[in-house]
Order: C-alpha cells, then structure tokens, then sequence
C-alpha cells in the first residue's frame, strides 16, 4: 500500500522525454514481455504472467534478452520483475536472461520490481531473488537518478534499505536522491490514505515508517535539498505538489529550502501548491500555501495523522518524555509534529533503530 516514484511519471515524462524512468506502461511489449508480466497495452493496470507460455516462446527460439521497441527497451526479465513471480524470474535467469540488463533509460530488473504498481505483490520476495541471483544493489542511476535504494526509499521499506546496504548498496552515494523519494512517497501516501482499506493505527504506522527512513537517511549524510536530476525537483515540490500540508511542515522544520526553482517550469514549492491540474482547491492544498507562502499567517496544529491531529495529546514535555523512553533524540522528536503517545508508539512499531533515533 505503498507510493513512490513511479507515481508522477506522468508529470516527469511531460517534462522530459527519457524512455524508461520507472513508468512500465509498456507500448509495444513482445510476446515473451507479456507472458513473463509486462502491463496489458490495452490495460496497463493488468498483467498476465504465465510461466508455461514462458517455457513455450523460449522454447520456440524467443531471445530471452530480446527488447521491445517502443521507448522503453525493456527485457523479459523487466517485465518478470515488474509484474511476474519468483518463478518466472529463476526461470528466465536460469535461461540466461542478463539479471542487470538496462533499460533505454537506465533502469534494471532491480528497479523495477520496487516500481511495480502492482502493490498486493510480494515486492520483498521479488527482490531478495533477484539479489540472490546476482543483481546489483548498487547499480548506476538512471535517467531521473534512480537507483535500487531510491526505490526502497521512496516504498518507506527500511527493510529493503537495510538488506541493499547488505548487498552492497552505496547509501552515502544515493543518500539524497532516497530522500526526496522517500518524502514523495510519504506525500502521495498521506494523500490517499483515506481511501485505503487501512485502520487509523496501520496508517500511521505507515507514515512513521516513512518517517523512520528519512531520519536514516539523515544520519547517512543525506542532504534534505537534494534536487532530482534534470528536473530540479527537492522534497518539498513533491509534497506541495500533493497538496499535503502534514509532509510540508515536517519537510520545513528538517530544514527544506521552500525558494527552490525546478529546471523545466521555473517553479517553486509554492508554486506548484497553487497549481491544481485541473482539480479542486482542496482545504489540505489551501493550508500548504498558508505554509509556504511568507505573506500568510503561520498555521498552528495538525500534525502528520489524524488521530494524532485530533487526540488533544502532544504537550512538548510529554513528547520529550515519550521520546526519551524510546531513546529518540531531541533533535528528531522536535521535528515531528505529532502527539507523543500517537507518534513515538507508531515509530517504535516502525522499529525506528536507536541509532537514527539518538542522532
């Protein structure tokens, strides 16, 4: 019930033409692509992974490392990451499929299995096979500057984090770029959290998970105002963006600078928290430019969930307290606009390490 990178490809690729920056509607997928679970082209939200069709076009002589060719490039093996199984995936390396082929844009097999929109699949499982088989956690960048890492951050998956950096990942190389994922990630959650079939305590523990991994990142050097490649974007358009102002406080108070322009539009945060693409003017939106906007009046109050905005906890020296049994620093309980008893509960389930949290 994650969000991440993936999910403003749209408004990405408007601004930049690269092929494949994570956005898998594949155009024009082969034969082999669409039995291995390259999206429907009729329906880009359905996949048709079929292990026996698998085996048959390979066996009738259908090149394992054979690309499509629409923009995207991608191999059987992208599209056994994307939307597959595990099984279609040893199958296809087992036959020789290249398990660090790249994209038109960069992207690897790795890549794409933390981009999957296909959110009920097992992304852990998908991914620990493709280490196991020799894909590399610390893989170049792509076109956008994503990497394996960026990808797990922009999930809230502190578990994948952790078993990349095992693997070799190089997280003071992608510190940054993990954290503007990472925040967008938590904007476009929070955003649709409503709607998710999830209880009030699976949200927020969702959204401390996110939380949990931009502290890490923090303490691994990552620079807040990190700018995404070619585009310009830091972590604070991507909640703006959204309309979220829960993210946009949390995003100011670790120190986000609010005046940056992105490359392409010549926008700041403020700016694209103006522009409604066609939608309404949400309260959330007119509260992010109440946020960013140094000519309004600062907003007191809410902090990152509902409960938390409505439970009348939250006293400074109870968040303190709170924070001080769970070994949380000072510095990063004061960053958090939460109740204690809501927030400092929900990063201990987050399994928030002492490490991050005496930093």
């Amino acid at each position: 019930m994650h969000f991440g990178f993936r999910s403003l490809c749209g408004i990405f690729a408007a601004a930049l033409v690269l092929s494949a920056t994570g956005c898998l509607s594949v155009t024009q997928p082969t034969p082999l692509q669409i039995a291995s679970g390259a999206a429907d082209p009729d329906n880009r939200h359905r996949v048709h992974p079929d292990l026996q069709k698998v085996k048959a076009l390979v066996e009738a002589g259908h090149d394992v490392n054979g690309t499509s060719s629409d923009p995207i490039g991608g191999t059987a093996l992208h599209s056994a990451a994307w939307g597959g199984t595990p099984e279609i995936v040893t199958y296809l390396v087992g036959r020789g499929a290249n398990v660090n082929a790249r994209t038109k844009g960069g992207a690897t097999p790795l890549m794409d299995a933390f981009r999957s929109s296909l959110v009920k699949r097992d992304r852990l499982a998908i991914v620990a096979l493709l280490l196991e088989k020799g894909a590399d956690a610390n893989a170049a960048p792509d076109a956008l500057g994503g990497s394996p890492l960026t990808e797990a951050a922009s999930l809230g998956r502190l578990d994948l984090i952790e078993l990349l950096i095992k693997k070799g990942a190089d997280v003071s190389r992608d510190a940054g770029i993990a954290y503007v994922s990472a925040a967008r990630g938590m904007a476009i959650f929070v955003r649709d959290s409503a709607r998710l079939k999830m209880s009030q305590d699976e949200r927020t523990n969702v959204e401390y998970q996110y939380i949990a991994v931009l502290e890490f990142l923090v303490s691994k050097g990552a620079d807040v105002n990190t700018r995404v490649p070619h585009i310009g974007f830091n972590a604070l358009h991507s909640a703006a963006l959204m309309g979220n102002p829960k993210v946009v406080r949390y995003l100011l108070k670790a120190g986000v600078n609010p005046e940056v322009r992105t490359l392409n539009t010549n926008e700041t945060p403020l700016d694209m928290a103006r522009n409604t693409y066609g939608g309404s003017l949400t309260p959330a939106r007119e509260e992010t430019i109440a946020l960013l906007d140094p000519n309004a009046k600062a907003i007191s109050g809410a902090g990152l969930t509902a409960s938390a905005d409505s439970s009348g906890l939250g006293a400074v020296g109870d968040t303190l307290a709170d924070c001080a049994k769970l070994k949380i620093s000072q510095k990063v309980c004061e960053r958090l606009p939460w109740p204690a008893s809501t927030g400092c509960n929900a990063l201990a389930k987050a399994q928030f390490s002492n490490n991050v949290c005496r930093g």
